[in-house]
């Protein structure tokens, strides 16, 4: 009955290990964490996911008299209070309260000659759940050293800091030589350590991650506000009045907030039209559209963009009067999304008059050569969204030229058939290229039996003589 009980209680521990891992940190557990090594790295219960509410740990990081200790801080999201009197960090030689931190601003290095550190953390029983915690590593040692690790870094006060803490903007070798004759930092790629479904904010010091619904909910959740940036009028109903803007359903970024889900309708279009981009323009000065939705409906809603025609968004520029904007994106990339071909004139691999193919061919073509159905590059980008054609060719309704001769020939060469629309007769090419073969062979047939003839009329008259 003793070990079928003590089995009990050790399925129940692992459980509860497997269920809340940061209760069976040792930090956390009621006990202080000891760090003897000489290097290290401590971060906060459950990093990098957020730190749970309602608990409390405690680290010591023990050296020998006369050793100094650095910390460095890589991330530190704790949500921010009052004077930090809900979540904190508190940092101290001797446990006083010589250094408390909260928010997402990176603390500076902490550095003590006394030979020990210690750290305590804790979150109160309502914390939100939001914040991801720190991250830091640490490094002990003494000053007046000559030499230090192949990986480590000898400041000019002879202490040794690990080498990825030369040249990153925080001053951990205590006299300033780590960051000196150091060049500007490289820009890196940021990786998110955010679950799948989940909002990142963009701080830089930290990596706070919400849930998606919190994106334009009109509250600042993030520290930055980057969860409300660039984000649509909701509003249902409104009178929009800006050369260029943005708008969405009520319920686009709330999808089941009050049982109720909305159905896409612009105004012919409807569910048939779900995930697919829709395009309206009106030449009356003004454009109305309703939205309905229905009660339980399976829809999520819309999100739509909207400009006067002559005025680009911000970051775009105009191609000319009334024929749209582009990108500097799109500006040189092979493809005219100009009608004009502005954003493709005046490219620096192309010489002048000259407009640049697609990809990394680096070959060029004049404009007598684009839009004449012979194609000049070799992936076709200079016979691809024509406006106009050139001489002898015509312009099918999908932005493709074809020869003119093509034109009501009874056989569809555009992808829109455009070329046998409204056409009096027509007679398939194939019925014509038969009639040209015929018409061939028997004017070659002809040829021979003329031969023959002259050449029987000239041995007949040989006879005779």
């Amino acid at each position: 009955m003793m070990e079928k009980k003590g089995t009990i209680h050790l399925y129940l521990a692992k459980w509860i290990c497997l269920r809340w891992a940061w209760a069976c940190v040792a930090a956390c557990g009621g006990k202080v964490e000891l760090h003897s090594e000489r290097r290290g790295v401590i971060y906060s219960p459950s990093w990098p996911l957020n730190y749970p509410a309602g608990v409390n740990c405690s680290w010591s990081i023990q050296g020998t008299r006369g050793e100094v200790i650095t910390l460095s801080f890589h991330s530190f999201d704790v949500e921010e209070s009052s004077n930090c009197r809900a979540d904190w960090l508190l940092l101290g030689p001797s446990g006083k309260e010589e250094g408390r931190f909260c928010g997402t601003a990176l603390p500076p290095p902490f550095i003590s000659s006394r030979g020990r550190v210690w750290l305590y953390f804790h979150s109160q029983d309502n914390s939100s759940g939001l914040a991801q915690g720190f991250r830091l590593s640490y490094i002990r040692g003494r000053l007046g050293q000559s030499s230090c690790e192949n990986d480590e870094y000898l400041c000019g006060n002879g202490k040794c800091v690990p080498r990825s803490w030369r040249c990153n903007g925080l001053d951990e070798c205590g006299d300033g030589t780590d960051e000196r004759t150091c060049g500007p930092p490289p820009t890196l790629a940021r990786v998110s350590l955010c679950a799948l479904g989940t909002l990142q904010c963009s701080d830089a010091q930290s990596t706070r991650c919400l849930p998606a619904a919190m994106r334009c909910n009109g509250a600042r959740d993030c520290p930055d506000g980057s969860d409300e940036a660039q984000c649509p009028d909701t509003s249902c109903g409104k009178h929009l009045v800006n050369f260029y803007g943005t708008f969405a359903s009520p319920d686009f970024f709330h999808p089941n907030r009050s049982g109720e889900r909305a159905e896409r309708l612009l105004q012919s279009f409807s569910h048939h039209n779900n995930h697919r981009r829709a395009l309206l323009e009106s030449s009356q000065g003004q454009m109305s559209i309703l939205y309905h939705a229905k009660p339980h409906s399976p829809g999520h809603g819309f999100n739509a963009s909207y400009q006067v025609k002559g005025y680009c968004f911000p970051g775009e520029h105009p191609c000319g009067t009334d024929e749209g904007c582009f990108s500097s994106l799109q500006r040189c990339d092979g493809y005219w999304h100009c009608p004009g071909g502005r954003d493709e004139q005046d490219c620096p691999q192309c010489q002048s008059g000259e407009y640049p193919c697609e990809g990394a061919s680096g070959l060029c073509y004049s404009a007598s050569e684009r839009c004449n159905n012979q194609k000049k590059c070799p992936e076709g980008s200079d016979e691809k969204n024509c406006f106009d054609c050139q001489p002898g060719n015509f312009h099918c309704g999908t932005n493709l030229c074809i020869f003119e001769t093509w034109r009501c020939d009874g056989q569809e060469d555009c992808l829109d058939g455009s070329d046998e629309r409204d056409c009096l007769a027509s007679v398939p090419r194939k019925v014509i290229t038969a009639a040209m073969i015929g018409s061939l062979v028997c004017g070659l047939l002809l040829v021979i039996a003329l031969g023959c003839a002259f050449k029987l009329y000239s041995l007949r008259t040989r006879e005779y003589r």
